[in-house]
């Protein structure tokens, strides 16, 4: 197969979106461990606060009702938290969002050398079947990141339509 300018555009097209894919994933990544960070370090704060407040209270001379309020308030907390972290699951999240990320930089990688070579149809078919088994396998993102506006995205768009008019025009 002779290389011609729709191939050339579909290759741009394909790069450009792994390299959008890739970049929103890490982007989750980076928001889901954050998350996490919060959630386990209000459980580590509210564990150390029930601590202290155990051992410590004859030290400061709180009441009986105070520091069974105070133990019952901190513990509440704990609770919370150690649920939430793992109901809403965001270390898992985080882990699966960054490798996914990585998996669309290293297709992209792909697609550069390949772009730097001569593809034939065997190289375009291999890499449209593992751009499809990529979609199939990685995690949806969530809708707020999706929509993030950025260049990528008007580029994409200026290739789609291009190679839309090309194809349509033939």
């Amino acid at each position: 197969m002779v290389i011609t300018n729709n191939t050339s555009l579909i290759l741009e097209l394909w790069r450009l979106r792994c390299l959008r894919s890739s970049r929103l994933f890490y982007v989750a990544s980076e928001r889901f461990g954050a998350r996490e960070k919060i959630l386990t370090l209000g459980n580590l704060m509210s564990s150390i606060l029930v601590l202290f407040i155990s051992l410590g209270h004859s030290l400061v001379n709180l009441n009986g009702n105070q520091v069974s309020f105070a133990i019952a308030l901190a513990s509440a907390i704990v609770v919370i938290t150690s649920a939430s972290q793992y109901f809403l699951g965001y270390g898992k999240n985080a882990t699966e969002y960054g490798d996914a990320g990585a998996r669309y930089a290293a297709m992209n990688r792909v697609i550069e050398r390949l772009t730097a070579a001569t593809p034939d149809e065997s190289d375009i078919e291999t890499v449209q079947k593992q751009l499809d088994e990529l979609g199939k396998t990685t995690t949806v993102l969530p809708r707020g990141i999706w929509k993030r506006a950025t260049p990528l995205n008007q580029q994409i768009e200026k290739l789609e339509n291009e190679l839309f008019a090309k194809i349509h025009t033939a």
